[in-house]
């Protein structure tokens, strides 16, 4: 028998979330800013939302996503200063890495993934004169590089093997194949997707 529970968040709404199996089940919920002009970040159960296990405040504009690698939270923000914090699943109070925004990017991040090995953080593409790119770190938060997508109006992507999947909402909408050459070197194929 399916049981639906319905919680009411009724201070600021929710703007990105990840569920947390390192250890039981649990959520991770980020919320707008509050009326003291921070954002919360919470551990909470997944059987429970009302069971607060943890709750930090980032003094970030938004948080606009989450995402687990190993035993991190990868935390993309809306910041001057930071792209993304790298915070301990098992210590989240204490352990917190602010990752700075490197040159070049001035779009707040979509989306982060991780290919075992590496962070992938995605930007739009909506601001005028701004292509959609993909910022690559080492898992130790060390900047590798920036690829340029050429496209605009990126909503989300995807890795598969070795391959990097980018889907736009620009009319018409692509599906952008990002890869690797003999020598390191990124380039894309673009499909149309209309």
């Amino acid at each position: 028998m399916t049981i639906i529970r319905n919680y009411n968040f009724d201070t600021t709404k929710i703007t990105a979330l990840a569920v947390d199996s390192s250890n039981g089940e649990f959520i991770w919920i980020g919320f707008a800013k509050n009326a003291s002009n921070v954002c919360i970040l919470q551990k909470v159960s997944a059987h429970d939302l009302s069971q607060v296990y943890y709750e930090m405040e980032l003094p970030v504009d938004e948080i606009s996503f989450i995402h687990i690698f190993g035993s991190y939270l990868y935390v993309a923000v809306d910041d001057s200063i930071y792209l993304y914090y790298k915070i301990s699943l098992s210590s989240p109070l204490t352990i917190q890495t602010g990752v700075a925004i490197p040159s070049g990017i001035n779009e707040v991040p979509l989306s982060i993934l991780d290919d075992d090995t590496y962070i992938y953080i995605l930007t739009p593409g909506i601001a005028i004169g701004e292509n959609a790119k993909i910022i690559k770190f080492s898992s130790a938060l060390v900047f590798q590089e920036t690829i340029d997508l050429g496209e605009t109006n990126s909503v989300g992507f995807t890795i598969s093997g070795t391959d990097i999947w980018v889907v736009t909402s620009s009319s018409p909408s692509k599906l952008i194949r990002v890869y690797q050459l003999s020598g390191g070197i990124y380039t894309t194929d673009t499909t149309i997707l209309s």
